[in-house]
C-alpha cells in the first residue's frame, strides 16, 4: 500500500513537471511576434505589443498593446524588429491581464479567473449613419503575410456562407425562440472582468459633441450562473466609477458628473433563462458634480413666454450649478434607454432639480421625456417675486393686486422659494420646453383689476345718469 502511494505521488509529481517543462516551452514561442501575427491575421489592423508573460500560477499578462489602421506593414507581416513605431495609435492598452482555470472544464464548469485590460486610451468617433471610426479594425484583413486572406478566398467565403445557412436552418427548425441561458449545459462563474483606469472619448459627429470618459473603472465581478438553478445562481456584481465629462461643439467643458456605483444585478430571467432586459441599479451622482450650457434650463432662466410675460427671470439656471452633496438615485437601462425609477432632488449651488420618476433618454439618438422641478434659491425667488410685484403696481396704477399675486404664486411657490414644473420632449441638444402649469400674463391679470378699480370709482363718485351710461359700456 505504502509503495503505491509512492508511485501515485512520484507520477503526480511527475506530471507536475511536465506541464511546467510544457509551459515553459509554450512561453518560448508565445512572444510578442506570435501574438502580433496571430492578431494582423484576424484584424484589419496593424498591431504593436511590447511583452508577454505566461505565468502557470498566475494571470497572463500582455504589455504595450497598440491598434491602427492596418497598413502595408501589417499586409506583408514585417517582423516587429524591422517595423517603425506607430505614430497615431486608435487604441493603446497598457496591459491585458488574463486568468483562465482551464481544470473547470472537466467538470462542465467555465471559470474566468481574472480578464483586466490596463489602461485603455481611445477615441470613438460615432458618424451619423450609425458607424465608427474603430469597425473597420475588427474585419477581416484582405491581405495576410503578402498574400491573399486565405479565409477570404471565393471557396472560403462559399463553404463559410453554407456553414451559416445551414446553422440559420437548424435553428429555424429546432426553435424561433430567444436566446435561454437555460440551454447552456456548463456552469458559468467569474472571478473579474473589467476596464482598469480607462481614458475613453466618444465624439459625436453630427452634433459635434464630446463625452469624455475620464478614470473609468468598470468591473464585472462574482459572476455566478447555474442554468438549472437560476433562483439561487443568478447574479453578477457591477462595480463603476469615472469622472464623466460633456463637452459642447464649442470645445468647453459644460458638464461634469462624477459616477460612482457598486451593487448586484440579476443578468437573467430565472424563470425563462432570458437576459433581463430591465436592469436596475443605483447610482450616486457624487458631490462636486456639475452642469452648465444645459439647453432645458437656458429656456428656464427666462425665454419661456409664460415667464416673460410675468416678468420672471431665473438667470442662475443658465449658469453653472455645482452639486452640494452626494445623491444616489434608481436607474434602469433597456434597450439603449436610461430612465429614472425614482424621483432624485439633486441640491445645487443655484437651483434645487428634481427629476420626476419615468423621466428617460435614449442614448441611441439622444431622444428624452423629462418631467421634473425647478426650485430656485431664497435669494433669486426672494428676486422674481419682487419683479412680479413691481409689474403689478407699475401696471395696476393703484388698484389691488393682492388678489393678482396670490393667484400667481399659488401655482409658483413652494415653501418662500419660486418652484417651476416642467416638461422637455425631443432632441437633448434642442429640446422643447414648456411649463406644466397654466399662467396668466400681467396685462390679462392687471386688465380685469384696472377695470374694476374704473367700477369702483365710478360707483364712489359719478352719481345718476352719468354713472347708467358708463355702466352700460361694461364699466
Amino acid at each position: 500500500m505504502k509503495k503505491i502511494g509512492i508511485y501515485v505521488g512520484a507520477s503526480i509529481l511527475g506530471l507536475l513537471l511536465i506541464i511546467i517543462i510544457g509551459l515553459s516551452s509554450l512561453s518560448s514561442f508565445i512572444t510578442p511576434e506570435f501574438v502580433v501575427q496571430n492578431l494582423e491575421s484576424s484584424l484589419n489592423a496593424r498591431v504593436y505589443v511590447k511583452e508577454v508573460n505566461l505565468n502557470l500560477f498566475s494571470a497572463t499578462e500582455v504589455k504595450g498593446i497598440e491598434l491602427t489602421n492596418r497598413d502595408s506593414v501589417a499586409d506583408k507581416g514585417t517582423p516587429l524588429e524591422e517595423r517603425t513605431p506607430i505614430k497615431n495609435p486608435l487604441v493603446q492598452l497598457e496591459s491585458i491581464d488574463l486568468g483562465l482555470t482551464l481544470s473547470a472544464l472537466l467538470k462542465k464548469e467555465f471559470r474566468l479567473d481574472k480578464l483586466i485590460i490596463n489602461s485603455p486610451d481611445l477615441t470613438l468617433v460615432l458618424n451619423e449613419n450609425g458607424s465608427n471610426n474603430l469597425s473597420s479594425l475588427f474585419k477581416p484583413p484582405v491581405t495576410v503575410n503578402g498574400e491573399p486572406n486565405p479565409s477570404l478566398t471565393a471557396e472560403a467565403l462559399a463553404e463559410r456562407k453554407k456553414e451559416e445557412e445551414e446553422a440559420k436552418r437548424s435553428s429555424d427548425a429546432s426553435s424561433n425562440e430567444p436566446f435561454s441561458i437555460k440551454t447552456i449545459p456548463i456552469s458559468i462563474s467569474m472571478g473579474e472582468l473589467g476596464i482598469k483606469n480607462g481614458n475613453i472619448k466618444i465624439v459625436m459627429k453630427k452634433t459635434k459633441q464630446v463625452i469624455q470618459l475620464n478614470a473609468l473603472n468598470l468591473f464585472l465581478k462574482d459572476l455566478d450562473i447555474v442554468p438549472d438553478d437560476l433562483e439561487n445562481h443568478n447574479s453578477l456584481k457591477l462595480i463603476l466609477n469615472t469622472d464623466l465629462g460633456i463637452i459642447g461643439s464649442n470645445g468647453k467643458e459644460s458638464s461634469l458628473f462624477l459616477l460612482d456605483t457598486n451593487g448586484t444585478i440579476t443578468p437573467f430571467d430565472a424563470k425563462t433563462g432570458l437576459v433581463n432586459t430591465s436592469i436596475v441599479h443605483s447610482v450616486t451622482i457624487k458631490e462636486d458634480s456639475y452642469i452648465s450650457g444645459f439647453a432645458v434650463f437656458d429656456s428656464l432662466a427666462g425665454e419661456l413666454p409664460a415667464l416673460k410675460n410675468l416678468n420672471i427671470k431665473m438667470d442662475k439656471l443658465a449658469q453653472k450649478s455645482t452639486l452640494k452633496k452626494d445623491v444616489t438615485t434608481k436607474i434602469g437601462y433597456s434597450k439603449g434607454r436610461v430612465s429614472f425609477k425614482d424621483s432624485p432632488v439633486f441640491p445645487t449651488t443655484n437651483y434645487d432639480l428634481v427629476i420626476s420618476e419615468g423621466t428617460w433618454i435614449q442614448i441611441t439618438n439622444s431622444t428624452h421625456i423629462m418631467n421634473g422641478k425647478i426650485i430656485g434659491t431664497k435669494e433669486e425667488s426672494d428676486r422674481a417675486i419682487s419683479q412680479i410685484d413691481k409689474a403689478l403696481q407699475g401696471a395696476g396704477k393703484g388698484a389691488d393686486t393682492s388678489e393678482f399675486k396670490k393667484k400667481i404664486f399659488g401655482d409658483l411657490i413652494e415653501g418662500d422659494r419660486v418652484a417651476l414644473p416642467f416638461q422637455s420632449t425631443g432632441n437633448i441638444k434642442d429640446p422643447n420646453v414648456g411649463l406644466k402649469i397654466q399662467l396668466p400674463s400681467i396685462a390679462d391679470l392687471i386688465s380685469g383689476g384696472a377695470k374694476k378699480a374704473i367700477s369702483d370709482a365710478i360707483d364712489k363718485n359719478i352719481p345718476g345718469a352719468a354713472k347708467d351710461a358708463l355702466k352700460s359700456f361694461g364699466f
